[in-house]
């Protein structure tokens, strides 16, 4: 819109016209009427007599600035603006389902009784090589100072053993007494109990009370319960069976393999094979038997007997019989005096009862 903008008094309108003609009442055709109303709002009235409220007027405002003309008041106030309606209320929320109920929580198993503690393991530092140690009572090699590469597991297993070394003690009070020998090997409950000291070495008792009275003997080898439980100095016997060499104290070399072989036996250089062979022998040394009862009560020397046969004088003899006993021979080695024979000598045999003698060249 171009044109020019006139002031006036009149009701305290302010003409404007687009031709630059103002008038003071009643807008001419292209004019307009600017003014404020009796409630104070700001009106604007067109040519048509159209009226649109425009806002709360404010107060004239003046002022000169530099080389300007009167400036215009101030801008009305804004009118107030209309209340928002009133929002609807919700609508109820619907009612939850009630939860289901959990079931019961079953009852705790009652806790199991606690076993017994394991046997711990123990390192020793015997002269800076490991030694091993094991029982639930912490008793096993527990005096060890110079003793290395031992393995004790048991109670009171190698207990005194100080200064013996490459031991394997298994079982209780196992090589309990052992205090410097080495290179055993003892299993089973109080096996090897008496060994002391370093010139009984290489000794394997394996069963309760193997070799359990032994302290000087070297390299025996007994496998069985009892077996050489008694042996004291005897050294390089071999003993397979429950109580075989049982009364052994100071033979040396012999070899029994079965139950009770050579037991109650006091002699050296005995070999006993077979259930209760060479049994009871006494102070008899050098015998070989073989089988079932073989060589009972023994007392003579030099003899090798095969089968059941006993006869407690027999003397440098070899004697044969059968399963059962009932049939033997038996060569016996005797001097005949001079005579026919004065070159030879004669061997009695008594074969079924009946002697005979066996002619043998010099």
């Amino acid at each position: 819109m171009s044109g020019t903008l006139k002031l006036g008094a009149t009701g305290g309108q302010i003409l404007f016209s687009t031709s630059g003609t103002s008038g003071l009442a009643t807008p001419a055709t292209g004019y307009g009427s600017l003014y404020y109303g009796t409630d104070s709002q700001l009106r604007l009235k067109n040519d048509a007599g159209v009226i649109t409220i425009l806002g709360a007027g404010g107060g004239t405002g003046s002022g000169t600035s530099g080389t300007s003309g009167t400036s215009l008041g101030s801008s009305g106030t804004s009118g107030n603006s209309g209340s928002s309606g009133s929002s609807g209320s919700s609508g109820l929320s619907g009612t939850s389902g009630s939860s289901g109920s959990f079931g019961t929580s079953g009852s705790s198993g009652t806790s199991g009784t606690q076993g017994p503690a394991g046997a711990g393991l123990s390192y020793g530092d015997g002269g800076g090589v490991t030694n091993l140690a094991g029982s639930v009572d912490g008793s096993a090699l527990t005096s060890v100072t110079t003793g290395v590469n031992n393995l004790a597991i048991g109670s009171s297993a190698l207990r005194i053993n100080a200064g013996g070394s490459k031991n394997i003690a298994i079982g209780y009070r196992t090589l309990y007494s052992n205090v410097t020998s080495s290179d055993n090997v003892a299993i089973g409950s109080e096996a090897l109990y008496n060994q002391i000291n370093n010139t009984n070495t290489f000794n394997i008792g394996i069963g309760t009370n193997a070799l359990y009275a032994n302290t000087t003997g070297s390299s025996n080898t007994a496998i069985g319960g009892s077996s050489q439980t008694t042996n004291t100095f005897g050294s390089f016997n071999t003993s397979i069976g429950k109580s075989s060499l049982s009364a052994n104290v100071t033979g040396s070399n012999n070899t029994s393999l079965g139950y009770q072989a050579a037991s109650n036996g006091t002699g050296s250089n005995n070999t006993a094979i077979g259930y209760n062979a060479l049994q009871g022998v006494t102070g008899a040394s050098n015998n070989i038997a073989i089988g079932y009862t073989s060589g009972q009560n023994l007392v003579g020397s030099n003899n090798t007997i095969i089968g059941p046969y006993s006869s407690p004088g027999l003397s440098g003899a070899i004697v044969l019989a059968n399963g059962d006993g009932s049939s033997t021979i038996v060569i016996e080695n005797a001097a005949i005096s001079s005579g026919v024979y004065t070159a030879n000598r004669r061997l009695p045999v008594t074969i079924e009862g009946v002697s005979y003698y066996i002619l043998l060249s010099t």
